[in-house]
């Protein structure tokens, strides 16, 4: 398959990866301050690298020996049984004596362990009596990253430093959308004026934790947001209310919750130029792909890369918290919030004359979960060809995506190329 570029998040798009091939670049936001990534940021700093995370595991080949055994260690999470029980497990995983070792070889397990152990100095000179780092459900990924990014000094030579323990091919790239050492956060503006700041906030219900600073210890700057520093480790993903009104804005901040316009990663700009396809996968839409299309540069590349053939949307087969559920959210909405948040990163000026087809051109979605959500007539009036595909489960099946993808770009390479030759 050609040169592919993904706009995705971190769980939802792991089941799918198989059908973009191994030449795909996968542009993956670092907003999100949930789960263990949460306690990580709170004591070390840093960006998000859960979803990084996530995919490069995702990544590493199924084959059998050793490089199962790196996706099982670098997969694994601490117990969330209790703090103790957590910690006395991280403890005996970088002494190199926990199972989940066996079947690394001596020198890769030396160079995971140099970098779990330069984590753990950090931790322990970082954290604070009063509110001692938290390990339950840890991942040792995350963990494995830290330590890099902290000894490299850059979060892509980390995630270089994966890839290649990990056994992932070279074609395939894991993209950042900001390169920094530094936290970046993301907010939503309801259309009733509420402001919900931090992504994990948007994303779950968490509930006020008496773990949270007081305001007494100085691992938190003074004035910074307190919703920022709750720690939100344990949520519930099934149980969700939906938000108390539509999302009208999503946007950068500053841990005092100021608006930023922090910079795209440049390479993630150029992989753009690059591609022949740009696909914008399942996931949750506020939180996982609008982050990266928000930044400046982004929705220019996509409006005006010559090499891009396609602008695909694989649409989701349910609503999450953020689009509802029970709400009346449908694929026109999801093009529209793409189309807004891509014209946000640009100059209003030269974003007049950009309509919904110079981001999106097709949609994929489920014939049997989707079809109320879809107005096949409606989008074509737009120049967007929705392409359905037939469902058993409720979710995408990867060889079939692969070859509904195919499809579509070998239609798109011949349109073009008739338009090319008509031109001449």
């Amino acid at each position: 398959m050609s040169n592919i570029l993904v706009f995705s998040g971190g769980s939802a798009a792991n089941s799918i990866v198989s059908a973009f091939g191994s030449n795909v670049s996968y542009v993956i936001p670092v907003s999100d301050n949930g789960g263990s990534t949460s306690e990580i940021m709170r004591v070390i700093g840093g960006m998000g690298i859960g979803d990084i995370r996530s995919r490069l595991v995702r990544l590493i080949p199924d084959e059998k020996g050793e490089k199962s055994a790196l996706k099982d260690l670098l997969g694994h999470r601490l117990t969330s049984e209790d703090k103790v029980h957590a910690r006395n497990e991280w403890l005996n995983l970088i002494e190199g004596l926990h199972p989940v070792w066996n079947g690394v070889s001596s020198e890769k397990r030396q160079v995971i362990r140099s970098f779990l152990t330069h984590t753990q100095a950090e931790i322990s000179k970082r954290s604070r009596p009063s509110l001692p780092f938290d390990f339950r459900n840890g991942s040792i990924g995350n963990f494995f990253l830290s330590g890099a990014r902290l000894f490299f000094g850059s979060l892509e030579s980390a995630i270089f430093q994966f890839a290649s323990i990990a056994g992932i091919p070279e074609k395939t790239a894991v993209l950042p959308i900001l390169n920094s050492n530094f936290s970046q956060h993301i907010a939503a503006k309801l259309t009733n004026g509420e402001i919900i700041a931090g992504q994990s906030q948007i994303s779950h219900q968490i509930a006020e934790s008496s773990d949270a600073s007081s305001g007494e210890d100085d691992t938190f700057l003074p004035g910074s947001l307190p919703s920022l520093r709750t720690p939100s480790i344990m949520f519930n993903k099934q149980e969700e209310e939906p938000l108390n009104a539509p999302v009208e804005k999503i946007y950068y901040i500053n841990v005092y919750g100021h608006e930023v316009q922090p910079v795209a990663n440049p390479k993630v700009v150029k992989a753009i130029h690059r591609a022949h396809a740009i696909i914008y996968s399942i996931g949750s839409l506020y939180t996982s792909i609008i982050p990266s299309l928000i930044l400046s540069g982004i929705g220019d590349a996509i409006a005006t890369s010559t090499s891009v053939r396609c602008k695909i949307l694989l649409l989701n087969s349910t609503l999450d918290r953020e689009t509802g559920p029970g709400s009346k959210f449908t694929a026109f909405d999801f093009v529209k919030a793409i189309h807004k948040a891509c014209l946000q990163s640009i100059n209003v000026e030269s974003s007049v004359n950009l309509g919904y087809r110079q981001f999106i051109t097709h949609i994929i979605y489920l014939r049997k979960s989707t079809p109320p959500l879809v107005n096949v007539l409606l989008l074509k009036e737009y120049g967007i060809q929705c392409v359905g595909v037939t469902d058993s489960s409720g979710r995408f099946d990867p060889v079939q995506l692969h070859k509904v993808l195919e499809m579509i770009m070998g239609r798109c390479v011949r349109t073009r190329s008739m338009t090319m030759n008509s031109a001449d």
